[in-house]
């Protein structure tokens, strides 16, 4: 996942720059079903691949790679088509802290890592 905005400046513009190269989760889930139905709600643990990069301007460019720890939150629905089949959708908030990029004396950017995913999958059961 790739993020990215423009600042234009007098004399030249700012670029920022976040890219999430891995994430996974240990969450825990909880849910009630409704005859062949089942909505639930999950939370846990997230932890990824964070590189933000600071440009400022054409020349000084900044940047921190890091394995961030941090949290998520979510809801799905699964529903039984068969007896082996089911359908399911998830959303999930994802939240990796944020990171602050010091670039000069008294001078930072702080990147805001997070985002929301949505799955939806196709489950067989033996």
């Amino acid at each position: 996942m790739k993020g990215h905005s423009d600042e234009v400046n007098v004399g030249g513009g700012d670029v920022y720059d976040t890219k999430v190269e891995w994430f996974g989760s240990i969450r825990a889930s909880a849910g009630y079903a409704f005859g062949s139905t089942l909505v639930y709600g999950t939370g846990g643990l997230a932890i990824g691949g964070v590189e933000n990069r600071y440009l400022d301007g054409p020349a000084d460019s900044y940047s921190e790679k890091n394995t961030k720890i941090g949290w998520t939150i979510g809801a799905g629905l699964e529903q039984a088509i068969t007896d082996h089949w089911s359908a399911n959708a998830e959303y999930r908030y994802v939240d990796l802290r944020d990171q602050t990029i010091n670039y000069a004396p008294n001078s930072s950017t702080t990147f805001d890592n997070t985002f929301s995913t949505v799955r939806i999958g196709m489950n067989y059961k033996f």
